[in-house]
């Protein structure tokens, strides 16, 4: 039937070419849809090009040009542009555009040149360069034309003498620039050495032009204090130091003495008030920095900064007056490398009208300096928004939400996401309008620096095509409203990443529970840690991610009801590291378990640099079969992970128990006792890491969350017909006074050394406290100086006593355990993980601990006495510089004398000494007790002088003279107080 005349479809009219942008190689075609589509939808967009120097005749032949049908299409969507790709530099090019509909191809646009060719304006600027120690610092400008965001930057060197027209002799650093401010180090180069470096922008669309040459000279930092070069810090119109103003350098330590200095001088004008400052460095070296005054002096130095990504890295926090100030840097013990340098300021904000702004999205930092301190941050809203605000950092922080006036809206202490567990997390919905956030540290009990996030919540879907994306680094919210509400939450990574992902447990919040799921919506299988907190948190996710797409699926708790929740998804950091640093080491043991590497109290390779030999010497003991099978352990301790991977085959579960009343002993929030346990048995499996008796037969009592008088002497007198070994990492705190044990403790003990296994009694291994810093004294300890259990020191990995180790008259024998420089222990940890920094005389322990299994498997009718007395005779001297080392008696059942040291004992743990003289060992007689009394001696103890040094006291009793060996003195004193001092 025809159509009415007016009513006919017709072809789109003409688009219009608003820009043409010349790229190398290729022209990127943007146009506007035309006015008239011809009464149908358009469909698709053709693009065609020709030589602009082509003759009239050749450019009237439509066959003449380059024609790209469907360019754009419906089905690709996206914006109306298209790249002409495959043309020639420098040539001129005509383009035209036209639209396609049902009824047919338009007419082509007006017709735009374009040159393919990179312009000055696809160049970044370098604005600086500066030639720091064995490397070069450059900074740059955007370019002014960019088609799509800008994803990275490229750097490129060269020697300056060297030919520069040859592109093959740069060298370019790809991705040297991803995100953040646009600067970039280059290192490895050469003192004194002449440099060109140019800069260029990639986006979408390719690569820009080069920049211009920079030419700069790389220069050694300087080496004392006389010559140390002044920092420029940024400043504002006012000549005041500009908040959150920072700098760095990059710079070079190339032998164990060389130390570089850096000169910091701050007006009055810069600094009316006090600022605070982070003085820090990062990058593979492990650093020691000071922050020296005027003359020279230290006012503060630190080589553990605990920082990530690199916690060996030193980290200075302080707030600074005017004056002059040197930083030197230095790497610790015999470490060289490069590092970089970096100085942030912070103003210190004391009241709502000097607060420091803080936007949505964004983030800012803060120092509480002294613990009483009170930071403000200002937040303006435009509108309605449910915000996040949370803190992380060093202090235990304590977040109030204000009101413009300053009237309180809502306050919180402990968030629990992770990291930053016990920071602050306040989720409030907000009307558009001005907030304030103080934030100020818990109780006024911590300093230190922090940051602070804003981030606005997004209500995800309860479908995984609504999942609201979560970034490594920032938190989200979720709204479960209905008991079957679910919520999704989506993850992407690039490259295969250990993941945590934490849900928030505030008292007003859902309890909530968590499952990771492929993209496609299935389980993800064998989730490394993921545990349901129900009071601490709502729930944890510890897994590595490989390369691709993941979502959360949240669901409320079925006993919690409905609310809200905050999510947490964060880089593992420290674990990569961790991974990445044990398992390339490979030892010359053969041992293949995949972290032994890491292991060097078990097996010191000089794999940390450090001297071989310093180890427990248990390989050979290993080799000759002995692996501790069969010997029971009880570790008493704070629960385990007995469903751990490299510990579950050596469990007997159904002698675990719990004190809290339940069947549990495993929970996730308390690692020490999985820790313990890893030293003592992690099994031999080819998988993780290796126990020092990895066929020990072990239990856990998880004592500690439940350490009442009665549960000590339980926790002693529990299972001991059958228990071997009972290894106790733990004790009172750390105090310079006496610390008594309780009587049913002791009576438990006591049980345990004279019926506890078969009749051969107990070996009770106790840690001697960590303490020394504090003043504390082993003696003082009345666990650890009781004469049956066998009080166990630490010595670092130089074989010399950790600086926190204790030292007393009742130690035995030391193990290895953490120091500074390197990494500590390496054992298991919970879910199915491992770390590399465990420590303290809680690590020490499980190693004698296993030493003692050993011993007892080699000689299964040695009582605890003749273990005990093994270790003794066994013992490797260390440190034999020490002053301390006296000889004593002749050794029982051996040759020799002891030797002995208040801060060692006998000396070091020695695994194969000890088994080899369990082999050939007579049992000790019958204890024989001896008593012996004074009687009121009558004696004065005078004052602690100024430097509590007190005088010394004397008396003296006799014993039976015909005693032919004494194994311990336990010397009761009472005392009469007539006065005591403040």
């Amino acid at each position: 039937i025809p159509l009415d005349a007016g009513a006919q479809a017709t072809t789109p009219g003409a688009p219009v070419i608003d820009k043409v942008t010349a790229r190398a190689g290729w022209l990127l075609v943007e146009w506007s849809a035309p006015t008239s589509d011809g009464g149908s939808l358009i469909t698709a967009y053709d693009v065609r090009s020709i030589e602009t120097g082509a003759s009239a005749t050749d450019k009237a032949d439509p066959t003449k040009w380059t024609t790209q049908d469907n360019a754009w299409t419906t089905t690709g969507g996206g914006d109306l542009l298209y790249a002409l790709e495959g043309l020639t530099n420098g040539t001129e090019y005509d383009v035209q555009v036209r639209a396609v509909n049902a009824n047919g191809d338009g007419d082509w646009s007006a017709t735009v040149t374009g040159t393919p060719e990179l312009s000055e304006k696809t160049r970044a600027t370098i604005v600086a360069v500066r030639g720091d120690d064995g490397a070069v610092a450059v900074t740059w400008n955007a370019p002014t034309e960019v088609v799509d965001p800008i994803t990275v930057y490229h750097v490129r060197y060269i020697l300056t003498s060297a030919d520069e027209s040859v592109d093959t002799n740069w060298t370019v650093d790809d991705d040297a620039w991803t995100v953040g401010r646009q600067e970039y180090g280059i290192t490895g180069l050469t003192n004194g050495v002449a440099y060109d470096v140019q800069v260029r922008a990639v986006d979408s669309y390719g690569d820009g032009a080069w920049s211009a040459t920079a030419s700069v000279t790389p220069a050694d930092f300087a080496d004392s204090l006389a010559d140390a070069g002044e920092l420029t810090l940024q400043t504002k119109s006012s000549g005041k130091l500009h908040p959150l103003g920072s700098l760095r350098y990059w710079g070079k330590i190339d032998s164990s003495s060389d130390e570089d200095y850096f000169k910091l001088v701050l007006t009055d004008t810069q600094v009316p008030v006090d600022v605070g400052f982070w003085i820090y460095t990062l990058g593979d070296l492990d650093t020691v920095g000071e922050l020296l005054d005027d003359a020279g002096e230290t006012i503060e130095s630190d080589d553990f900064g605990g920082v990530l990504p690199n916690p060996e890295n030193f980290f200075i926090w302080r707030t600074l007056k005017a004056g002059t100030y040197y930083i030197k840097v230095a790497g610790y013990g015999t470490e060289t490398g490069d590092y970089v340098f970096r100085v942030r300021t912070f103003t210190d904000t004391t009241r709502r009208s000097n607060a420091t702004e803080l936007k949505l999205g964004g983030s800012a930092s803060g120092m509480i300096d002294p613990e009483n301190d009170q930071d403000y941050f200002k937040l303006e809203l435009s509108e309605t928004a449910d915000v996040i605000l949370r803190g992380s950092g060093f202090p235990d922080t304590y977040g109030e939400l204000l009101s413009s006036s300053g009237g309180l809206i809502v306050f919180n202490d402990d968030g629990r996401l992770i990291p930053g567990f016990r920071n602050f997390l306040i989720r409030q919905a907000l009307s558009a309008g001005t907030y304030y956030l103080r934030v100020s540290s818990f109780a006024g009990l911590s300093d230190g620096p922090y940051s602070v996030y804003a981030t606005e919540s997004e209500d995800p879907g309860d479908e995984i095509a609504g999942a609201v994306p979560l970034t490594l680094s920032d938190a989200a919210g979720g709204n479960l409203t209905a008991s079957d509400d679910v919520d999704y939450f989506s993850i992407t990574v690039d490259e295969p990443t250990y993941v945590r992902i934490w849900t928030s447990k505030n008292p007003d919040d859902v309890d909530t529970d968590g499952v990771l799921l492929y993209e496609n919506g299935d389980p993800v299988p064998n989730v490394d840690f993921a545990h349901d907190f129900s009071i601490l948190a709502g729930f944890g996710i510890e897994h590595r991610l490989s390369v691709g797409t993941y979502y959360v699926k949240v669901t409320a708790d079925a006993d919690s009801g409905t609310g809200k929740y905050t999510i947490r998804a964060s880089e593992d950091v420290l674990y990569q590291r961790f991974v990445d640093r044990c398992s390339v080491i490979i030892g010359t043991s053969g041992i293949d378990d995949d972290f032994y590497g890491c292991q060097w109290h078990l097996d010191n390779d000089s794999q940390f640099g450090l001297s071989p030999g310093q180890d427990i010497n248990v390989e050979r003991v290993w080799n000759g079969g002995n692996l501790g099978d069969g010997i029971t352990v009880a570790v008493v301790d704070d629960g385990m992970h007995h469903q751990h991977e490299d510990l579950h085959e050596n469990v007997a579960v159904s002698k675990n128990h719990d004190y809290t009343g339940g069947n549990e002993i495993y929970d996730p929030t308390e690692t020490h006792g999985t820790a313990v346990a890893g030293i003592i048995a992690a099994r031999d499996n080819m998988i993780g890491m290796r126990g020092v008796a990895p066929r020990a037969r072990i239990y856990g009592y998880n004592l500690l969350v439940s350490g009442v008088m009665a549960n000590e002497a339980n926790a002693m007198s529990r299972n001991a017909a059958t228990t071997a070994i009972s290894n106790n990492s733990w004790g009172p705190g750390d105090s310079a006074v006496p610390e008594p044990a309780q009587s049913l403790w002791e009576a438990a003990v006591e049980d345990g050394v004279t019926t506890g296994y078969g009749g051969k009694g107990v070996f009770y291994a106790w840690a001697a406290g960590n303490g020394a810093r504090e003043g504390d004294y082993s003696t003082l300890d009345e666990y650890s100086n009781f004469y049956a259990v066998t009080a166990v020191c630490a010595v670092n990995y130089a074989d010399v006593r950790s600086v926190y180790s204790e030292k007393g008259a009742n130690l035995w024998v030391c193990g290895p355990s953490n120091g500074r420089g390197v990494p500590g222990i390496a054992t298991t940890d919970n879910g199915n993980r491992y770390q590399d920094s465990f420590g303290g005389t809680s690590a020490a322990t499980p190693m004698v601990s296993g030493v003692a299994a050993l011993v007892r498997k080699a000689n299964d009718a040695l009582t605890w006495r003749d273990v005990k007395l093994i270790l003794a005779a066994s013992a490797r001297k260390n440190d034999t510089g020490d002053s301390g080392w006296e000889t004593g008696a002749s050794k029982y059942g051996t040759s020799g004398n002891y030797e002995f040291n208040h801060e060692y004992g006998f000396g070091v743990a020695d695994a194969q000494a000890a088994v080899n003289l369990a082999e050939t060992w007579a049992n000790v007689p019958i204890l024989r007790e001896i008593s012996a009394r004074s009687g009121n001696i009558s004696l004065s103890i005078p004052d602690a002088t100024s430097n509590d040094v007190g005088a010394t006291v004397t008396s003296s009793v006799t014993f039976d003279p015909h005693v032919e060996f004494i194994e311990y003195i336990q010397v009761d004193a009472h005392f009469t107080h007539s006065s005591f001092r403040d």
